[in-house]
């Protein structure tokens, strides 16, 4: 039980990494802060990373913003991949945000295009894959080693991580269908939502309208990875609860920005205010959650009504909550 909280790096060297591993926090790393541009490859990613928990990003926004699209090959991509065993890593996607995909057409295109992308992915990840056993199963007589290196392999090294795209809770949906067609309906235990990082809570678009939708369309044993859903709208996800797996964001890097303290130490305590205060949002959240399933195994006495109990809920549901966490 429980949505895991994942820190945004800006980089896979340098301190911040063992800063992030002090505080026992989930990351994650873009694809853009590895690629080094000028000499067109991606860096690998290095040790300070080694001993976290890990996922990659595939950075589909800051490559529209910086570069107007992905600037390394799909192969090199699905190498990068290879180069770490990450906690999960995301297929090449295309952001729908305003400033990128400013009408329905271009929205509509780029959610069909992220479908594609997915497929061409999984094309390039299955071949490489291949490759790579069939070089080691070469040392090997055994056919059966090769299909334990395949299960091992995978485990170290799995599929991509689809990436459902939008604007519109329908377009969400739409994006779902392609996605399942891809997939020949084998959905795997966590896909990504993406396009929600800025997305306001509440509204016909809001992020709970679409995480609603993509709640009533999906199988019921798939989770979500929302990417960069912001500290504030935490408290807003009880009713998606037991479908978010996790959420990610960088906003305490910038947070120390714009209170003009960019030095590492600045950083790093910028860092940390900012998981103590997510943990505590995520703990209430957990507490309300835990809380709404005692309440529903309640059997009310005669003498009294549900509105005496909703009531008796609104005076004390702060201290009830902590109860429910302790107990936890």
């Amino acid at each position: 039980m429980g949505i895991l909280l994942r820190v945004g790096l800006p980089s896979s060297t340098g301190a911040l990494p063992g800063e992030a591993e002090r505080l026992g926090v989930a990351t994650m790393i873009s694809a853009s802060s590895l690629w080094d541009h000028k000499r067109g490859h991606f860096r690998r990613p290095g040790d300070a990373i080694n001993d976290l928990d890990v996922a990659l990003d595939s950075a589909g926004f800051t490559a529209m913003c910086h570069y107007g699209g992905f600037p390394w090959p799909l192969t090199a991509y699905v190498q990068l991949a290879y180069s770490h065993s990450w906690a999960f890593w995301s297929q090449p996607d295309l952001c729908c945000e305003p400033e990128i995909a400013p009408d329905r057409a271009t929205v509509l295109a780029r959610v069909d295009r992220s479908a594609a992308l997915l497929e061409e992915c999984r094309r390039v990840d299955s071949d490489l894959r291949w490759r790579l056993l069939s070089e080691l199963s070469l040392e090997y007589e055994r056919h059966e080693w090769l299909g334990g290196a395949e299960a091992w392999h995978r485990a170290a090294y799995p599929d991509p991580m689809p990436v459902l795209q939008g604007r519109l809770p329908e377009d969400y949906i739409r994006s779902a269908d392609a996605i399942e067609e891809v997939l020949r309906g084998d959905w795997p235990e966590l896909v990504g939502v993406g396009s929600v990082c800025r997305r306001h809570v509440h509204g016909e678009d809001g992020l709970l309208t679409i995480l609603n939708a993509l709640h009533r369309r999906l199988p019921a044993g798939v989770k979500l990875h929302a990417f960069g859903v912001k500290g504030a709208a935490i408290p807003h996800l009880l009713p998606v609860y037991d479908r978010i797996a996790s959420i990610d964001s960088m906003a305490w890097d910038a947070d120390a920005r714009w209170k003009g303290d960019s030095s590492m130490s600045g950083r790093k305590d910028a860092m940390r205010r900012w998981v103590d205060r997510q943990r505590e949002r995520l703990a209430d959240l957990e507490g309300a959650v835990l809380l709404e399933r005692v309440i529903a195994q309640v059997q009310l006495p005669p003498e009294m009504g549900k509105a005496d109990l909703d009531g008796f809920m609104r005076r004390n549901r702060s201290a009830l909550e902590a109860m429910c966490r302790q107990v936890a």
